[in-house]
Parts: C-alpha cells; structure tokens; sequence
C-alpha cells in the first residue's frame, strides 16, 4: 500500500550552486558527487555498450573506442553545466500478513 508519494525537480552539477532542497539544505555540497556519479555510470554503460554499437538519439553510430570517448568529453561538459531531472519518493508499506 503506498502512503506516500511526491515528485521534485532535482538539479545537477552546477545548478546545485544555485537551488535548495526541498526543506531549504543547500546543495552546493553534493555538486562533486553527482557530477562524478554520472560521468561514471555513463562510463561503465558506453564502455559496455561498445562491444557493439552505440547508436545515438539521432542516428550517428559510435563504432570505436575514440568515438565513446569522444561522447563522454561532451556527456561530462554536459553534466558539468548542470540542469534538472525529476525524481519520486514513494513510502509504501506491505500489508501484514495473518
């Protein structure tokens, strides 16, 4: 049963030198820890996925490794300069069983 649930917009990189959390925290502090925790999950997901081929939103395949890393100067600048996502906080609580 779910008792809760809220969706917020939460900034990344440098947008979190400019924006609060919900209960006014400054998040300032956690702009080093989600840059690299994006930079490096997207990392392991193209290094992975380049086995094969990458192919992007719009259509340009990325077939060699200069190619991946090529993505990931632009995904890391990206990331850097920040912008919003949004997440969800669910509270749900299973049903007591008899």
């Amino acid at each position: 049963m779910v008792l809760s649930s809220q969706r917020a917009s939460a900034p990344f990189g440098n947008y979190c030198d400019s924006y609060k959390g919900k209960n006014g925290t400054p998040l300032s502090e956690y702009k080093a820890f989600n840059i690299s925790t994006y930079v490096e999950a997207s990392n392991k997901i193209t290094r992975e996925a380049t086995g094969g081929v990458l192919e992007l939103a719009d259509g340009t395949r990325i077939e060699t490794e200069e190619g991946r890393l090529a993505l990931m100067e632009g995904v890391a600048r990206s990331v850097t300069e920040g912008g919003f996502m949004v997440v969800s906080d669910w509270i749900a609580m299973r049903p007591l069983e008899s």
